[in-house]
């Protein structure tokens, strides 16, 4: 399989989109871990901001340099989106089309389009930043782009017997967050 190429000289990464995809939920570690990825995964010459929803702990700055050419900016009192919708638009319009917003949100990645910038998925991402990876006895020999070092994501991969349903645990995707009840609860439903 074959890598999509992009000439770019700003990538804008939805980070609290990535870091609850990869690891459950933003943490101080967590952007400790990702940092060094992202910053060795740049083409020369491009830059990159993550962009975290809300603000900073007490006296902390909203937009810090850590590393160089990777830079963390908090939205504040707007939203991550509105955030990184306003960091595209400040740019030139022929700029805009050397931009790439890393997201997995819909409307977010059809807005981006819209102003003059690439949007992308988190899995293409996460392709770059290590490469595709084998996931051995998970049952499955698919390959697919893992940050964590070639290990497999972490959460159950086998029928959730917590809950006891029987059902597949959770997996990322299409139709992932499809709501179908409280499983403990019965039925109140007229049959």
């Amino acid at each position: 399989m074959t890598r999509e190429v992009i000439d770019f000289s700003l990538l804008i990464v939805d980070g609290d989109n990535l870091l609850h995809r990869v690891l459950g939920g933003r943490t101080d570690g967590g952007l400790a871990w990702l940092i060094p990825r992202l910053r060795a995964a740049l083409p020369a010459g491009a830059r990159s901001v993550v962009m975290l929803d809300g603000g900073t702990g007490m006296g902390q700055p909203m937009r810090q340099r850590a590393a160089p050419g990777v830079e963390v900016h908090h939205s504040g009192k707007l939203d991550g989106d509105t955030a990184i919708l306003g960091l595209l638009g400040q740019r030139p319009y022929f700029e805009r089309a050397r931009t790439v917003v890393v997201t997995d949100d819909r409307a977010l990645a059809d807005r981006v389009r819209h102003s003059g910038g690439i949007s992308r998925r988190l899995d293409w991402f996460i392709e770059r930043l290590d490469g595709p990876v084998s996931i051995s006895g998970h049952g499955s020999s698919a390959r697919r782009g893992s940050i964590g070092g070639g290990r497999a994501p972490a959460g159950p991969t086998q029928p959730d017997q917590a809950l006891g349903s029987g059902r597949p645990a959770w997996r990322p995707g299409r139709g992932a967050t499809r709501k179908i009840g409280n499983p403990r609860r019965r039925s109140t439903r007229m049959r």
